[in-house]
């Protein structure tokens, strides 16, 4: 569904209020009604656009987000309100955050998440697909969809691009140590807000 007031792609179970077969519905998780006027979103990728209304896309968007993911998600997890009865509830204790781990893999264990985008990249979609199998049968995930949304990050997202820019180091040979950094400014607000693309190093 569409929000009618900033167009931003909503879920029919995020209406507010009780919709009725003659009003439209109504979403405030976007733009608060219209009362939040942000500036208007870049258009996608074409190539994102084109498998965004594909039913493989649709089936398992979820999975292939996950599989391009630069970290996962570090929280206490309260699993006191897991498995009962009622809607799925996931509730957290504290604040959530990201683990974003070493570059490049421990000795013997298999890459995950950032380290993707660094090491035997030769082997990129195998690794992903393992790393989300772990050891047991694949994930069963249109291997050529995958490839294409790889392409797709590699083009236009600046974080893919530093840490291809990694990968370019490493496997250089030189034996150079490096990291990267993302340098945080504390006086812009109330907001936890990253630098922005222009302000990546690595």
């Amino acid at each position: 569904m569409t929000c009618s007031f900033c167009n931003a792609l909503v879920w029919k179970g995020e209406a507010i209020g009780r919709p009725t077969h003659s009003s439209r519905k109504l979403f405030a998780i976007c733009c608060q009604q219209g009362r939040v006027k942000l500036p208007p979103v870049k258009e996608p990728p074409s190539s994102l656009k084109e498998l965004i209304d594909t039913p493989t896309y649709r089936k398992h968007n979820r999975l292939l987000n996950s599989l391009l993911a630069f970290t996962s998600m570090g929280a206490k997890i309260d699993h006191t309100v897991t498995g009962t009865p009622g809607p799925f509830t996931f509730s957290v204790h504290g604040q959530n955050h990201h683990r974003m781990g070493s570059l490049l893999p421990a000795d013997g264990k298999p890459p995950q998440f950032l380290q993707l985008y660094i090491y035997d990249t030769a082997n990129e979609v195998e690794n992903r697909m393992k790393s989300m199998s772990r050891g047991e049968s694949k994930v069963k995930v249109d291997e050529k969809i995958l490839e294409q949304l790889i392409k797709m990050l590699d083009l236009n997202n600046h974080l893919a691009q530093t840490f291809r820019h990694a990968r370019d180091r490493y496997e250089s040979g030189t034996g150079e140590e490096f990291n990267i950094r993302l340098i945080s400014q504390k006086q812009r607000g109330r907001q936890y807000d990253l630098p922005s693309a222009m302000r990546l190093s690595a």
